[in-house]
């Protein structure tokens, strides 16, 4: 019974770690998929049947624990997104002095 209670959440730390996973492979178009599902997801989590027979279960703590798994998993995230936002702000960084180069060259 407890194991199929925590499925739900279990599949969430899965789709988090597999996020977290994509993320740092930069594969962002499998990223964006997953991630809408996962959001999709997280509606159990808002489920007051679902989280009064995890409580009747006493299963609380367990589902804490993933919680909190999940939201430090989060936090991962958005240091990686951060990170590549300002990879890709350096670039285009570069790109603009490269092309202020070229223009003054062809003028």
């Amino acid at each position: 019974m407890s194991t199929s209670l925590l499925a739900p959440i279990n599949t969430l730390v899965e789709q988090s770690q597999h996020l977290l996973n994509l993320a740092r492979a930069q594969d962002w178009h499998a990223f964006e998929m997953l991630l809408q599902q996962r959001q999709a997801a997280m509606k159990v989590l808002q489920d007051t049947d679902y989280l009064q027979a995890i409580t009747k279960a006493g299963l609380d703590n367990d589902v804490k624990q993933m919680v909190k798994d999940i939201k430090t998993m989060n936090q991962q995230l958005t240091d990686l997104a951060s990170r590549r936002q300002e990879e890709i702000a350096s670039e285009i960084r570069q790109l603009q002095r490269a092309d202020k180069a070229m223009g003054a060259y062809g003028q």
